[in-house]
């Protein structure tokens, strides 16, 4: 990772300081255009988001421990307020008892203990007027006059303005299982991402290879024509002197705009490709154009990896397997009690009741006994997505250790073929010299000798092709082992 940030901010340099392209020969260009066809690739920055996305998730179900605190206001208006009403004999009849608190009433009038039982209403009492005279009254209408001084329950208009406060204490164990379950599924992102970035480093390296077989194989007609351009000097020597026909120098003549039209096919392939890697990596395709490409056998040993399950696919699917099983347990514990404390506090208090509260806290338990089957059926479909994951993990696996056997197959198959072309261009470089010789001494023919030099440029030009095929399969194989990064590119 450490690598990675000291790379890009190398190359970032390069970019803000203005240094050329070519400046870049110097390093490592291949690993270079990677680094910029991750910063331009728009599925790269689509699956970071998705890991901030995860990572949200994980914060969210974090944040159930965490207090919610609101403030709420309100201004009410009633038609009326709330006051005891004038006549109270029939809500004292149904409650059978009622308690009447009030100061002054106590104070003038000396009330008998009433005998238990119901009440009635009827029976008279002995009241002391503030005159001092005795009369008898119902305990009906002694009752209604002192409830005619008792001031309203609530008024008519009010507002209340109030801070409520609520904070989860146990949440059944579900707030840990998703935890864990979203620190997978944030692995499981990550590892998608790095899929794609080996999908990235794959489409970059198959282009730079193709551009520079182009690139050798331009190299290869240039030294036939070299050798082309040495035989027609030779040839105009001996028409000089009357020891060959024309006929020669019009095949030597023809064989060189054969390898014209060769180098403007290369040449417009060259550019096709440039184009391609400028849309992989943002480099124009001007620039691209004057980089000098080299390809070598890429030194990768088929077996260094015994199986795929290092694929960051296979490892995804691990990690979403993990969370699906955290999942499944989260949305099982909706049937455990859970326990949380809450508060609140009136900032008006002008507008409360004698039965409203100031403030309060407690502490209260809720228990799902009994959901509609919600909390069942999302752990059934959980552990069905779960199998669903197994069998996609399986298949995938499977078919990858295959293609990572036909890689590493093709590795080896390609290194034996590397030194094939290297013997086979080695003889047919021989050849050539051997040729020239027995040309000069017209021991073989001009025809004899150009098909010679020919099969010295096939012999050139499948030595190219060779280090290529092997470096596809070398690029594969490591894709398929889970290997292939930036640091394995080759330097």
């Amino acid at each position: 990772m450490k690598q990675k940030i000291l790379r890009t901010c190398f190359f970032s340099g390069l970019i803000i300081t203005g240094m050329s392209v070519q400046s870049v020969n110097a390093q490592n260009q291949l690993q270079w255009m990677v680094e910029r066809a991750f910063e331009k690739s728009s599925e790269i920055k689509i699956s970071q988001k998705e890991v901030e996305k995860a990572r949200i998730d994980r914060s969210r179900a974090f944040s159930a421990y965490l207090p919610k605190v609101t403030a709420e206001a309100s201004y009410t208006y009633m038609n009326a307020p709330i006051e005891f009403p004038g006549d109270l004999q029939s809500l004292l009849t149904k409650t059978q008892s009622m308690l009447v608190k009030e100061t002054a009433a106590m104070a003038t009038y000396s009330l008998p203990l009433g005998t238990p039982g119901k009440v009635d209403f009827s029976t008279p009492y002995q009241v002391t007027m503030p005159d001092g005279s005795v009369v008898q009254t119902p305990l009906g209408t002694l009752v209604s006059d002192n409830v005619k001084g008792i001031p309203a329950i609530q008024d008519q208009d009010f507002l209340k303005v109030n801070v409520n406060a609520q904070m989860l204490l146990f949440s059944g164990l579900k707030v840990p299982y998703s935890l864990k379950a979203a620190n997978h599924q944030i692995a499981a992102r990550q590892l998608q991402a790095e899929g794609q970035e080996a999908d990235l480093v794959t489409q970059v390296v198959e282009v730079y290879d193709q551009m520079a077989v182009l690139a050798q194989s331009e190299k290869t007609i240039n030294q036939t024509e070299t050798l082309l351009a040495e035989q027609k000097r030779f040839v105009d020597k001996a028409l000089a002197n009357g020891l060959t026909i024309d006929l020669n120098r019009q095949k030597i003549d023809l064989a060189i705009e054969q390898l014209n039209v060769k180098r403007i096919e290369l040449n417009s392939g060259r550019r096709l490709l440039s184009m391609k890697m400028e849309e992989l990596t943002g480099i124009s395709s001007d620039s691209i154009m004057t980089l000098s490409f080299v390809i070598e056998p890429w030194s990768v040993r088929g077996g260094e990896a015994m199986n795929a399950n290092q694929r960051p696919e296979i490892r995804a699917l691990n990690e979403a397997i993990i969370a699906s099983d955290y999942k499944r347990k989260s949305e099982n514990t909706d049937y455990v009690p859970k326990v949380m404390a809450f508060g609140k506090k009136e900032l008006i208090t002008e507008s409360l009741t004698m039965l409203d509260p100031e403030w309060y806290v407690g502490v209260g338990v809720k228990w799902t006994l009994f959901d509609g089957l919600s909390a069942r059926n999302n752990a059934r479909q959980t552990a069905i997505e779960r199998d669903i994951l197994l069998e996609k993990k399986s298949n995938t696996l499977e078919m990858a250790n295959i293609k990572l056997e036909k890689d590493r197959l093709d590795i080896i198959k390609g290194n034996q073929l590397i030194e094939t072309a290297k013997k086979q261009k080695e003889l047919a470089a021989g050849m050539v010299r051997l040729s020239q010789r027995q040309m000069e001494q017209g021991l073989v023919t001009l025809n004899d000798h150009l098909s010679i030099i020919n099969e010295y440029e096939k012999a050139s030009l499948y030595l190219i092709h060779s280090i290529a095929d092997q470096r596809k399969a070398s690029v594969s194989y490591l894709q398929s082992a889970g290997m292939l990064t930036v640091d394995k590119l080759p330097q």
